[in-house]
């Protein structure tokens, strides 16, 4: 997996540097660029409870075949073997697949660090485990598809190559106008993915195994309070039985719940991931004069960061890849930053909270 250090989310994406840059930073921009420091920071916690709880899921699924008996015991434990074998190794490989976009986002923030280092290294990591992950499915198998895994690891070569040639702030504009062909469909397969084998398969097949389970305990339970019925059996015993039925009921309506919540959670990921891709995409344009597609030479200058020999790019960075933010294109990020905010705030907050707890204990 991914050094932490290296994906702890702590600096905003390019709006800290660029306001920074242009001397231009008043009050309130101070105060957005705070807060969206602190948004960004929350990504970590979602990326790793939503990744972490693709093998807990598995583990909790398993818990629910035991029965009181030897056989179903037998099959818990044959559950809990898969769940070690497959899910555990793809929750890992989960979480790094996400930290490459949200790694991505931190790092463009810090082109200017005076320690970078380090990112050119994992690149081997990264790949091998975008390539190995995949959750089995009711429907067949879900993973991230080639197109996706290309794009990251041409976002994660390009970014190698921007940090080895010690770019500055001035690149930052070069690195969201070039990447952004790439940011949106790996974002779009790493949500995918996600939705699909996570939120509604393994959240889903927990349910199935949850309601199973209460529903051969309360079978059994029906059985009886129908035998006192039927018979005229004692009423006190009969009472006593049907509070049984309603605590049961109770503890699986309990149960399901907890796991609807994470269904909550994993969707609000989902969301997050898309939401962080169109906030992408809108700064590209900005950065691009308003233009969805780059022009012939713009394509060419990128391509020359995306190659794999980082020792074979020129010395001197071109004129596209050493442009200032100007003050009109900034007031327009401004406005962007103001809208992604508002939009993801409440998505992160419940990471937030659940991680403050999750630290507590």
């Amino acid at each position: 997996m991914l050094n932490k250090s290296f994906l702890k989310f702590q600096i905003a994406l390019a709006l800290v540097p660029v306001s920074m840059m242009l001397g231009s930073c008043g009050n309130n921009d101070l105060k957005m660029v705070e807060k969206f420091g602190l948004e960004a920071a929350k990504l970590e916690a979602a990326n790793d409870q939503v990744s972490t709880d693709i093998y807990n899921s598995c583990v909790r699924t398993a818990s629910w075949f035991s029965q009181g008996d030897f056989k179903s015991r037998v099959k818990m434990q044959e559950q809990l073997k898969v769940c070690d074998e497959m899910y555990r190794p793809n929750s890992e490989r989960a979480n790094t697949a996400g930290s490459v976009l949200v790694g991505y986002v931190r790092s463009v923030g810090e082109l200017a660090a005076q320690d970078p280092s380090g990112f050119n290294e994992k690149y081997t990591t990264i790949a091998a485990a975008l390539k190995s992950l995949e959750v089995k499915t009711s429907t067949g198998t879900a993973k991230i598809d080639d197109n996706a895994i290309n794009s990251g690891l041409k976002i994660a070569n390009f970014l190698t190559n921007l940090i080895l040639r010690d770019f500055q702030r001035s690149n930052l504009k070069a690195a969201i106008v070039c990447t952004d062909e790439y940011i949106q469909p790996y974002a779009n397969g790493l949500a995918s993915f996600f939705d699909q084998s996570y939120v509604n398969y393994l959240l889903d097949s927990e349910i199935d195994k949850i309601s199973e389970h209460y529903g051969f305990y309360g079978g059994r339970l029906n059985t009886v309070v129908n035998g006192f019925y039927d018979n005229s059996g004692d009423p006190q015993v009969f009472a006593s039985l049907q509070e049984q039925q309603m605590e049961l009921e109770q503890k699986e309506r309990a149960e399901i719940d907890k796991v609807i919540d994470k269904k909550k959670d994993g969707a609000a990921y989902v969301t997050i991931i898309r939401k962080t891709a169109e906030f992408h995409t809108k700064l590209k344009r900005i950065f691009n004069d308003n233009k969805e597609q780059l022009s012939p030479q713009q394509k060419s200058e990128c391509e020359k960061y995306f190659a794999r020999e980082t020792g074979s790019i020129n010395a001197q960075p071109s004129a596209f890849l050493n442009q200032e933010i100007n003050p009109s294109e900034l007031a327009q990020v401004r406005e962007v930053t103001k809208e992604y905010i508002s939009q993801v705030s409440p998505l992160l907050a419940v990471f937030d909270e659940k991680s403050e707890k999750s630290t507590n204990k």
